[in-house]
């Protein structure tokens, strides 16, 4: 979410930069006609957001030498490319689990996780999203259950931060899917999940990106009887496997601890344990 609220403040930036271009072409050129300083506001100001646009969505979180590692196959979990991302298809063949990453984080941060829970049953599709931000990709989970809907019995959407959210937004504007249940990590529900959808929330302790004002003020969209389980000493980007987001709060346990807490509770989730 916060970097909804940065892309507003590069606008802002790129408007203010604009308008100090402007006044140095006046300065050049006095008798300039006002048609020609409109147009070269509008110019300079589109130069300045491109420029400002380019920079801002070129600087995200790579995966870790680790996280990648986790990208090759094995006789447990087979791991593909496919059209947006890739699936972990390991022993299990009734539920699917359709994860889309954090704002600006590699898609591929996620592949410890996705490979685990593969291995442990529930196979997974790890969605690569426009300019490492889901809400440009929010609909990506259609393509996904279009081509493997008939393999699997239980569908399951979920994702980190910003990527849960629009997890959310997918889920209650699609009721059709049926989809059976949200799995939000660090995230929260923005709208009413639809009836029949069961929720997961997983929190930690020292997480200080996410904003825990409107995590609370949301908490009334989930489903009634909806789980929260708290990590405690586990922080917002050891989620994933991208190394330390800026600002967020120093982690107690180690991140291998942080995965395998989230992939047993994500497993006792989807398998009712």
């Amino acid at each position: 979410m916060k970097a909804i609220v940065i892309t507003s403040v590069a606008t802002v930036l790129s408007f203010a930069v604009s308008a100090v271009l402007i006044y140095f072409t006046l300065i050049r050129n006095k008798k300039a006609s006002k048609l020609r300083i409109v147009l070269n506001f509008i110019a300079d100001w589109v130069v300045c957001f491109i420029i400002g646009g380019f920079v801002f969505f070129s600087m995200y979180y790579h995966a870790t030498d680790n996280a990648l590692s986790y990208l090759e196959s094995t006789k447990d979990v087979k791991v593909s490319k496919i059209s947006n991302g890739y699936y972990f298809d390991g022993p299990g063949e009734e539920a699917a689990l359709i994860f889309y990453p954090g704002a600006k984080v590699e898609e591929t941060a996620y592949a410890g996780i996705m490979y685990s829970l593969a291995e442990e049953g529930a196979d997974c599709f790890l969605v690569e999203m426009p300019l490492h931000m889901a809400f440009m990709g929010q609909n990506r989970a259609e393509s996904v259950m279009d081509e493997y809907g008939d393999k699997y019995d239980s569908w399951y959407i979920g994702g980190h931060s910003l990527g849960g959210s629009m997890a959310a937004v997918y889920t209650t504007a699609h009721p059709e899917r049926n989809i059976k249940g949200l799995i939000l990590l660090a995230s929260y529900s923005t709208e009413a999940l639809p009836e029949g959808t069961k929720a997961l929330s997983l929190i930690a302790s020292e997480d200080k990106v996410m904003s825990w004002n409107d995590y609370c003020s949301n908490l009334g969209n989930l489903p009634e009887g909806y789980r929260e389980i708290e990590i405690e000493g586990g922080n917002h980007c050891q989620f994933g496997d991208y190394g330390m987001q800026n600002g967020d709060g120093t982690a107690l346990i180690t991140m291998e601890e942080q995965h395998e807490a989230t992939v047993r509770e994500i497993i006792k989730f989807i398998f009712d344990k």
